[in-house]
């Protein structure tokens, strides 16, 4: 808008502020007027939406008249024949909206006096304000840095989901002294994502993990998507030794540890990372369903703890409607280099279940299905493993080695490799699920790392195997509605 003219040049407020003009504007800027966040999107449209285009925000006092009884708002009050919005207006001071839910809307300037109910710009103020049981809702599209943030209250129960017609990409920031260990880090309580993008950038500024739990805590992933480059310690959860955290939980041995539960549902993983990380073995629950994992890496990676985790209870994974396409193993499992009394040291047992999976590795990989590191025997793995499946399908070959023990002293022992037909003895499998599995559409190589990143849901919904399976078998692998990138991702 010209709003001083001199001679033959024009000045917008702006311009005539910085001249010193004899021009100013009362009025505070507003950045979205409009209802909807994208109103030109919805002229677009097919068919349009005008009405969503043109409808002011009622909730903004700054568009109302002054001093006017009927609480009348600036602009259009019509669209040819048609109102835009009911009369009589509400009080922009009226508060009719849910006190649960928060939004962070990083658009909202840091230092504006008077914000909308319930909307913060950074992160930090709206987890400031939430209560147990509050929504927080991300209203941004694309790229968003997020500074890491910490749940250290056990009483912690936050859903934090984006909001209606927004599509963010969280990415942790670069740190400005240290890296931290998550995005976020839950010490106690209950936090679950759900419908959010991550992406993890190969960057030794930036946190290596979607999320962190020390302690214990419950986290669910939801309907969500984690994009992981080529960094060598990327996951979607890591788990810490609880002992470095003791300051938060009190001092306990392994016995008193608080046992991690972890969720996915509907989720979709891709890159070079894992999507679990145990960093110093010890009970936990993971149950991972609907998920498919394009993972060019181990899928779950468990380190040895110093302690002796044994008698503490075993770490728990459930697997259901499951696709892992791995160009590493499904889980890589280590014991401690100091042996105990009795052998292998360092260790929980890990309890394996398997139910409705597709398990394939990636073209060229030469990593087993299972790597116990520092086993010596199969009576030691049986020690440290179980795993049972049911209605399973392995895209292996049935000669190759599926669960390979790797001695501590490897010129003192060979390697001793556990091939198809003796790894159904050991898991129970009913029949021969081991098939031919291929895909309509190519799929990346072991090592093609940068292949990895662009693939999508569509590349592994067309499956076959060869032979066929039955018409009453059970349906296989993750669901066609696993959710897919955005398409600028």
């Amino acid at each position: 808008m010209a709003a001083y003219a001199e001679g033959g040049t024009t000045y917008s407020f702006a311009e005539a502020a910085k001249e010193k003009l004899p021009v100013k504007d009362a009025e505070r800027a507003i950045k979205f007027p409009w209802e909807d966040r994208d109103p030109i999107k919805r002229l677009t449209d097919q068919p349009p939406d005008e009405h969503k285009a043109f409808r002011q925000n009622l909730r903004l006092a700054d568009l109302r008249v002054k001093e006017d009884p009927n609480h009348e708002i600036l602009g259009a009050k019509f669209l040819g024949p048609d109102r835009l919005y009911p009369l009589p207006l509400p009080s922009p001071e009226s508060d009719a909206r849910d006190l649960t839910v928060k939004v962070w809307d990083p658009s909202l300037a840091d230092n504006e006096d008077k914000l909308p109910p319930g909307e913060y710009p950074t992160l930090s103020r709206a987890l400031a304000a939430v209560r147990p049981g509050d929504t927080l809702l991300i209203r941004h599209n694309g790229r968003l840095d997020v500074e890491p943030c910490e749940f250290t209250k056990k009483e912690t129960l936050l859903t934090i989901k984006p909001d209606t017609n927004f599509k963010p990409v969280l990415v942790p920031s670069a740190a400005a002294l240290k890296r931290s260990r998550g995005i976020f880090v839950l010490f106690g309580g209950k936090l679950i994502l759900d419908g959010l993008h991550f992406r993890l950038p190969a960057d030794p500024t930036r946190a290596p993990a979607v999320a962190v739990l020390p302690g214990g805590g419950q986290l669910e992933l939801r309907n969500s998507v984690v994009t992981m480059e080529e960094g060598d310690e990327l996951t979607a959860v890591s788990l810490l030794d609880p002992r470095g955290e003791m300051t938060m939980m009190g001092p306990t041995g392994p016995q008193g540890w608080p046992v991690p539960k972890i969720t996915l549902d509907n989720v979709f993983l891709r890159g070079h990372g894992r999507l679990l990380a145990v960093k110093g073995s010890r009970p936990f629950e993971l149950d991972a369903k609907n998920t498919l994992a394009a993972l060019d890496q181990t899928m779950i990676d468990i380190d040895p703890s110093s302690a002796d985790p044994s008698a503490a209870g075993s770490g728990v994974v459930r697997l259901n409607r499951v696709t892992a396409y791995l160009g590493g193993s499904l889980l890589h499992f280590r014991a401690s280099e100091k042996k105990g009394e009795m052998g292998p040291a360092g260790l929980a047992r890990t309890e394996l279940t398997a139910t409705q999976c597709v398990f394939t590795p990636a073209g060229g990989s030469t990593d087993p299905f299972v790597r116990a590191e520092r086993i010596d025997t199969m009576q030691q793995a049986e020690k440290w493993l179980t795993f049972h499946g049911k209605h399973n399908v392995y895209g292996y070959d049935k000669k190759r080695t599926l669960l390979e023990l790797r001695p501590a002293d490897i010129e003192a022992m060979p390697i001793a490799p556990v091939e198809g037909d003796r790894w159904l003895q050991i898991t129970l499998e009913e029949g021969d699920p081991f098939l031919g599995v291929s895909f309509q559409y190519r799929l990346p190589k072991a090592g093609q790392t940068r292949e990895f990143l662009a693939v999508r849901p569509i590349d592994f919904r067309t499956v076959r195997f060869e032979p066929t399976l039955p018409d009453d078998s059970p349906e296989v692998g993750s669901p066609a509605g696993v959710p897919a990138p955005f398409d600028d991702e």
